[in-house]
């Protein structure tokens, strides 16, 4: 009798336990980070295509011919997941770090785009630089008259 009812106990804290502990890494999606730019860069939105263009140096200007300059989110942070997974189409930020540097050494890019810590400071750095890009987690964002919040847009792709 004693190990039978041993085993119904586990069954029974695993599940409790699972119902009371939330997910230790949940899935960010595009629709959880905006990105930031300049008040004077005017978009509507920016798929994913569109920021893997960005990001991947295809689009180097934005539309009011300022220069992009690219600024990366923390690692680990969603907005980094989704820089990763469904830009990029890698398995982790260190994909990412060997892309750079392929894309300098093949002087697609002159210098590796820089991170930051935390939405203010990417707030911060998109108020330094014009024609400036980071992507944050949405809750992050605090608005402000000189930044622009866009929003990632999904889209269906192949």
């Amino acid at each position: 009798m004693k190990n039978s009812i041993k085993p119904c106990f586990i069954l029974l804290f695993v599940l409790v336990a699972n119902l009371l502990t939330p997910p230790l890494l949940a899935r960010a999606r595009a629709e959880d980070v905006v990105a930031l730019v300049s008040r004077d860069v005017d978009l509507p939105g920016l798929s994913l295509q569109d920021l893997r263009d960005i990001y991947q140096g295809n689009r180097k200007v934005w539309d009011n011919g300022k220069g992009i300059e690219l600024f990366l989110p923390p690692e680990g942070s969603p907005a980094m997941e989704i820089l990763v997974k469904e830009v990029f189409r890698k398995h982790s930020s260190t994909d990412l770090s060997k892309f750079y540097l392929r894309a300098i050494f093949k002087n697609k890019f002159s210098k590796p785009p820089k991170s930051y810590r935390s939405g203010l400071e990417a707030l911060a750095l998109i108020h330094r630089t014009a024609g400036g890009i980071a992507i944050v987690s949405a809750h992050e964002f605090e608005s402000d008259p000189l930044v622009r919040a866009v929003p990632i847009l999904r889209t269906k792709e192949p």
